[in-house]
């Protein structure tokens, strides 16, 4: 078991990034390819890679904490949840929203299927 101290000084600096806030309140976890995902309460994903580097992936939810967080099975892309009624595929590579649907009511969980396609 490794901690991680998700805090300004340990974000990697390639692009420079800034978070929200030092040791933002974890909301959501999914484990990557080679690497973990968290969501935060200030709409924040932080990818940790196995190394230890850290780097701010996505501040992207209007409002509200990221609730549900689940990495694509083959792509590199992660879908979220949020208190802000949307849902969103995010593409890691460009941190750009890939797509967003507007939901009646906050979601709280998120997957893909295993293979991919939903």
């Amino acid at each position: 078991l490794k901690t991680f101290k998700i805090q300004r000084a340990n974000l990697a600096q390639d692009p420079p990034s800034v978070l929200v806030q030092d040791l933002p309140p974890v909301r959501s976890i999914a484990l990557g390819q080679g690497s973990i995902l968290v969501g935060t309460k200030n709409g924040e994903i932080l990818e940790i890679s196995k190394s230890g580097p850290i780097s701010l992936l996505v501040q992207g939810h209007m409002e509200g904490e990221v609730w549900g967080l689940a990495t694509h099975p083959r792509q590199y892309l992660c879908a979220t949840v949020s208190d802000d009624r949307t849902c969103r595929v995010w593409d890691l590579a460009t941190q750009r929203t890939k797509a967003l649907r507007v939901m009646p009511k906050p979601g709280r969980a998120i997957a893909f299927s295993p293979d991919g396609r939903a």
